[in-house]
């Protein structure tokens, strides 16, 4: 019932409640909705088939809230709760094996969907509507099946779909390493101090202590 009220304010306030309080508040609620789904691993087994249709609903809609927010760690939170909760019951070396692969694949399929969604021209963080955010998604899905169905037909040459695989590869490996590294970050910010850019984000920063 907690998780059913957390996702449903989610699609109810999409993609954020416009008033600081409000939002506040169910931020709270947000945060358990991943331990019910923990605890729905751990007593998947026990439930009725109607509690587990609820349930299973429950989650799908949480994981599409993910999918429209483009959110990786939405959807990774919530199916990681959700298979960790199962290895109470089942913790053979084989079925902690499978859970994580099936966990590692979700998250290279819904990769380059979120970031080719946050890419759109149509995306805004804080403005768009469920339908509009339905639309982006419906796109972006459309042209990676394209991009697939074009490669895998053969329409394009042994050289430039090794060269595409090649370029795929090294910008996830740059893009990778850069979310690990500061030097680059480091390196902005002292030249811009050194150039007279002090910058003053943090000038107003007792600001956050008031509740």
């Amino acid at each position: 019932a907690i998780s059913a009220i957390g996702v449903g304010l989610k699609f109810f306030l999409f993609p954020m409640a416009e008033s600081l309080v409000l939002r506040s508040l169910v931020s709270a609620l947000y945060l358990s909705v991943p331990f019910c789904f923990f605890l729905l691993g751990m007593l998947w087994r026990s439930l009725g088939w109607h509690l587990q249709i609820i349930a299973g609903s429950v989650f799908f809609l949480e994981v599409l809230n993910g999918l429209l927010n483009f959110s990786k760690f939405q959807i990774i939170s919530a199916l990681l709760a959700l298979v960790i909760g199962t290895w109470v019951s089942r913790h053979t070396l084989r079925f902690l094996a499978m859970t994580m692969v099936m966990v590692a694949a979700v998250f290279m399929a819904i990769h380059p969907l979120v970031n080719s969604g946050r890419a759109h021209l149509n995306y805004h963080p804080t403005e768009n509507s469920v339908a509009t955010r339905f639309a982006i998604l419906a796109d972006v899905v459309l042209r990676s099946s394209k991009a697939a169905g074009a490669i895998s037909a053969g329409l394009a040459s042994d050289t430039i779909s090794a060269g595409l695989a090649s370029d795929t590869i090294s910008a996830g490996l740059t893009q990778t390493v850069t979310r690990f590294s500061v030097p680059f970050i480091q390196g902005y910010l002292i030249d811009e101090y050194e150039n007279g850019r002090a910058g003053n984000s943090l000038d107003d920063f007792w600001v956050a202590m008031i509740p």
